[in-house]
């Protein structure tokens, strides 16, 4: 099928046929990406997407080898690192701990969304 590049601004479209697009399975948006030098044009996917499926195929990690041995924490882990929960409670996670602690009732933008 040929089509018509379209002028929107200072750049160029097409228009995608109503059949092709649900054909294709496209949704508001869509990834596009070069090929051989071929542009293509694919439905747009989620982050992440599929992730669950493929780790669930992979089967339990139980009898995996670990690639590192473990260590015992040292000095550094012990004075500079401490648990903490990002705001909100949603997650925790680690966070470094420094002497500029910038208090959330100062500037929370400051903190990057961590907990003190």
């Amino acid at each position: 099928m040929r089509t018509e590049l379209v002028r929107i601004g200072n750049s160029r479209g097409i228009r995608i046929p109503k059949p092709i697009i649900e054909q294709c399975g496209f949704g508001s948006t869509v990834e596009l990406r070069i090929e051989n030098d071929c542009l293509v044009i694919a439905p747009g996917r989620l982050p992440r997407q599929g992730w669950e499926d493929t780790f669930r195929a992979a089967g339990p990690a139980e009898a995996d080898e670990l690639l590192l041995k473990t260590f015992p924490p040292n000095q550094f882990d012990r004075d500079e690192w401490k648990w903490g929960a990002l705001r909100g409670g949603i997650r925790s996670g680690w966070y470094r701990w420094t002497q500029r602690r910038v208090r959330d009732s100062e500037d929370p933008s400051l903190s990057g969304g961590l907990a003190r």
